[in-house]
């Protein structure tokens, strides 16, 4: 079972094999990444300590928070508070979608987390096999929560489940509630 606490400004990624949980660590030792990407002139887009380094000298390339606003439409408060102070180009895409406009090309949230998720996967040498499961504050809209899901499978996680944080953090007797999955 793989659990993923994609949070807004850090990513952890666990893995657990019967009793045994473990947090997975990328070359460097770190458990905890920050949930930042960057977007690099003429290399492979970074993810964790090495984006959050380039933020203060490329702004404009360099995605941080992005949870904030996946789901949410243009007109929405999350993405009004999101464009004045980000740092990054916004524009309105198709339906009313934030569109980020950076090196990296015009990307949908969507599209940046899966990529964020994609380079951190591969980082931590997590196993693509066995479920997922991202906690998810209980906030999260149907249509956050289903980008995600999608993100996430896109990642390279087989099966993904969307569970709410305070679930997440309870006993496992309680989180195994039918009703505490939402997806």
């Amino acid at each position: 079972m793989i659990g993923i606490d994609f949070g807004t400004s850090t990513l952890e990624i666990a893995v657990a094999h019967g009793e045994h949980t473990r947090l997975l660590a990328n070359a460097a030792g770190e458990k905890i990444l920050p949930s930042v990407i960057a977007y690099p002139p003429g290399r492979s887009p970074l993810v964790g300590t090495a984006a959050a380094t380039r933020w203060r000298m490329d702004p404009e390339n360099t995605i941080h928070s992005i949870k904030r606003i996946v789901g949410r439409r243009w007109y929405d408060q999350e993405v009004v508070d999101y464009r004045e102070v980000s740092g990054v180009a916004l524009k309105q895409g198709p339906g009313h979608q934030p569109l980020i406009s950076c090196r990296g090309g015009q990307l949908t949230p969507q599209a940046i987390v899966t990529s964020l998720l994609e380079i951190a996967r591969k980082m931590l040498e997590c196993p693509m096999k066995g479920p997922a499961t991202i906690c998810v504050p209980p906030s999260f809209n149907v249509e956050a929560r289903l980008q995600l899901s999608e993100a996430a499978r896109a990642a390279g996680f087989e099966r993904v489940m969307i569970i709410n944080e305070p679930y997440a953090a309870a006993p496992p007797t309680l989180a195994a509630r039918p009703d505490a999955n939402t997806n």
